[in-house]
């Protein structure tokens, strides 16, 4: 659940967020003023159960305009194993200008 909480609360006030970090889970989004400045990671593993929901969060941050959007599936990679496996992907996202 937090990658719904992270996704839900940067939609409520994206001016709080430097960027977000959405891992093993998925989702819609509505855009939102203020959104499409807030970066996006989204990882999920191809043997996740939220892959479809993944790919659908991605689709939807794209067409609610937020300019940077990144999405990450990771090879044989389960939903407990994620962040596990994202977190150095993460960091140098958030690592970005």
């Amino acid at each position: 659940m937090g990658a719904a909480q992270a996704v839900g609360a940067a939609q409520t006030t994206p001016t709080r967020f430097a960027a977000v970090a959405a891992l093993g889970g998925g989702g819609s989004i509505r855009s939102v003023p203020d959104l499409a400045n807030v970066p996006f990671f989204v990882g999920i593993g191809s043997d996740d159960f939220a892959l479809s929901g993944a790919r659908k969060l991605a689709d939807s941050l794209r067409r609610a305009k937020v300019k940077n959007v990144q999405f990450q599936e990771y090879d044989h990679v389960e939903h407990l194993a994620i962040v596990q496996i994202a977190l150095g992907d993460v960091f140098r996202f958030f690592d970005q200008p």
